[in-house]
């Protein structure tokens, strides 16, 4: 009768008591849910990248944060540019980066890339580097491909399931174990004449 009382005064006083996080069976919960409202932009979809720049080449750090109901799981998050099933050079997962549990069970939200200490990481794109989609015209020259025109997609997939044996099927690398899904985060990064209105970067 003791216990009940002071567990009641507890809960009655703003502490709840801690409860066991509970053991999801997989592939029967939502995947992860790419936090899309905060990414950084101004509201266009197109990043409009200047072309041409010699000194200095465009870069751009891009990071987003997800919600995961299950804070105990390891996310699994790829990065991909140009996705085309179709061809292995195309296909390639250009960075990988598996967001360990949180330590804090109670926080649902988590940084990918992953917060390595009190550092935020990121998926540096630097667009000239990566050349134009499998059925795009292809410049004369080979790397850097800086000419205007040139369209480029970052992709962020994530899930807390993916494949481990997906290198060689219709969707390679982004296959999903039975049951589990993907949540999916574009970047369009167009390439256009440099201009004051989109400047080299100094």
């Amino acid at each position: 009768m003791k216990r009940a009382t002071l567990a009641l005064a507890l809960v009655l006083a703003g502490c709840p008591i801690p409860q066991p996080l509970p053991d999801y069976p997989p592939g029967t919960i939502t995947p992860p849910r790419i936090l899309v409202d905060e990414i950084a932009g101004d509201g266009n979809p197109i990043i409009f990248v200047p072309s041409d720049c010699l000194s200095t080449e465009p870069l751009y750090p891009l990071a987003a944060r997800i919600f995961d109901s299950n804070p105990i799981e390891t996310v699994d998050t790829r990065w991909f540019v140009n996705y085309d099933p179709r061809f292995a050079a195309y296909s390639r997962t250009w960075r990988e980066n598996p967001v360990p549990p949180n330590a804090e069970t109670t926080n649902l939200l988590r940084e990918v890339p992953p917060r390595i200490g009190n550092a935020q990481q990121f998926f540096d794109f630097e667009p000239y580097q990566h050349p134009p989609a499998h059925d795009a015209p292809w410049p004369e020259h080979g790397s850097p491909w800086r000419e205007p025109g040139i369209l480029r997609v970052v992709e962020l997939v994530v899930s807390n399931g993916f494949d481990p044996e997906a290198s060689s099927t219709p969707l390679p690398n982004r296959k999903v174990k039975p049951e589990f899904e993907t949540q999916v985060h574009r970047w369009v990064f167009l390439t256009v004449p440099e201009s004051s209105e989109h400047p080299c970067p100094q």
